[in-house]
């Protein structure tokens, strides 16, 4: 047949380029394979190591023709671990073929269980009725995830253990582009703890391997990527900042969908690690939609959310450069399922100790400028009561009351503040000696930190600031 001698010859050839084309489900299936009942073995005796790549080939052609999705992704996955098997004996050119392959079973597994879900959704024994005895493992979906994840496995194993010490003839330049797959595997799977393998791994060869600039950038961005989100997981984010900040120096400018990406774990990170606001222009960006755009999301009600997300995280720093604690508790509420899923949440908890340093910072500034109306003999010397009432009211107030670096509202407190009398304060009774202590332990802990300079007297329920400056401007304005 003629589609048999033309993947010998581009296997004999090492004709790569050739190879993928025959190999992409993109491509129609030649028609003297959907017209063949059964495919001749002895045809293919000759071709020895890629005989089941030759079999698993029309197994898959005839599978797509038929509109089977699990059978499709069935004989994806044998195509690639036969694939793999013939990649042992051969030097880098088979690359290309199984990077087609290895991308395009990815999108199956994940995609290919949705006609399913549909179809099960009022069955007695489906994935989504409560009823369901089975364990949630056992869902397609996630088999079809582990399957892949096993057979990329293989592959990876494949170019990390090539021996050929010649760069333009090894499989070692293919490692970053297969262990991206396994990190998003991982991810979707919630198995992180076992990437730990994989970057041992590649670390035991890493003076072995190309540099991230000398590969194609689709391929080192998606490796930056998600090996920068695995240590956002584990809790390592300034090798996270590290990693996400080359990532966005790769990506094209106008790529916004994979700009956007990621921004949104980069914005927290390169918060908490080098204390950078982000600028206007980073929020901007998200207002951005093209034709691209709108090919990326599918659909506009996902571009929405996007938008809807950057919003929130707008109004959290915005939030975080007023002292505003309810602002950024309801907008972290808002997108808490975001967070989640992007493994964000614990950062933004860490995060949130500056909005109530920040609330600490303007607290204290409008003691000082007015000490007499709250009765402070000592402008260095502030009961620790005062910044618990300050706590209470950026937790409680209503939006509209809440002026502190709000210019409207001051403007507006000016025009009130001829008639209106000064409040009477009496912070030491006014609060249980619980609320004090939670006080008292968040001044220590900026104390700590070196964000507040100064120490705490606990028997006079007192703070002692320092003279020559009692806070330290340690958040930076980005620029960029």
């Amino acid at each position: 047949m003629e589609i048999i001698h033309a993947i010998g010859l581009a296997s004999a050839t090492e004709d790569g380029d050739l190879l993928k084309e025959r190999f992409s489900i993109m491509n129609d299936a030649p028609k003297e394979i959907l017209e063949l009942q059964s495919l001749n073995k002895n045809a293919i005796n000759c071709y020895d190591t890629w005989k089941d790549v030759i079999v698993n080939y029309f197994s898959l052609m005839k599978a797509l023709n038929r509109g089977v999705p699990l059978l499709t992704f069935q004989c994806q996955n044998e195509l690639l671990d036969s694939l793999s098997k013939c990649a042992k004996g051969s030097s880098n050119w088979i690359l290309p073929t199984l990077i087609t392959v290895a991308f395009e079973l990815q999108y199956m597994a994940l995609h290919v269980d949705d006609d399913y879900e549909n179809n099960q959704r009022n069955n007695k024994y489906s994935y989504h009725n409560s009823n369901n005895p089975f364990s949630v493992r056992t869902h397609p979906k996630i088999l079809k995830m582990q399957r892949a994840l096993a057979t990329l496995t293989k592959v990876f194993k494949v170019c990390v253990n090539d021996r050929e010490l010649d760069m333009s003839k090894s499989k070692k330049i293919g490692v970053h582009f297969f262990s991206a797959l396994i990190y998003k595997f991982y991810l979707k799977l919630d198995q992180t703890h076992l990437s730990g393998n994989i970057e041992k791994a590649i670390e035991s060869i890493k003076d072995q391997l190309p540099s991230i600039h000398s590969i194609p950038k689709s391929h080192a961005i998606n490796y930056l990527y998600y090996s920068g989100w695995l240590k956002l997981n584990d809790g390592k984010f300034d090798s996270a900042n590290e990693k996400l900040t080359l990532a966005l120096r790769l990506t094209r400018k106008n790529d916004y969908h994979q700009i956007k990406s990621i921004l949104f774990l980069l914005i927290p990170i390169k918060f908490y690690t080098n204390k950078l606001m982000p600028s206007k222009k980073v929020f901007q960006l998200f207002q951005v939609q093209n034709e691209d755009d709108k090919q990326d999301y599918e659909s506009a009600e996902k571009f929405k959310k996007v938008l809807e997300i950057s919003k929130c995280y707008f109004q959290i720093f915005r939030a975080i450069k007023s002292g505003n604690i309810k602002l950024f508790d309801t907008f972290i509420y808002k997108i808490t399922n975001f967070l989640l899923k992007k493994n964000l949440y614990l950062i933004f908890e860490k995060i949130r100790k500056f909005v109530i340093f920040k609330l600490f910072k303007v607290s204290y500034s409008i003691i000082v400028k007015n000490p007499t109306s709250f009765e402070i003999k000592n402008i260095y010397q502030i009961p620790i009561g005062y910044f618990t009432k300050a706590m209470e009211f950026s937790q409680y107030h209503n939006e509209k009351q809440f002026y502190l670096n709000d210019r409207e509202a001051k403007r507006e407190k000016k025009l009130q503040n001829q008639k209106e009398k000064e409040p009477e304060i009496d912070p030491e009774i006014r609060f249980t000696t619980d609320e004090l202590n939670n006080t008292e332990c968040l001044l220590g802990n900026g104390i700590v930190d070196g964000y507040i300079k100064g120490y705490l007297s606990h028997s006079l329920r007192i703070i002692v600031f320092s003279k020559k400056q009692a806070f330290i401007n340690t958040v930076k304005r980005n620029t960029e």
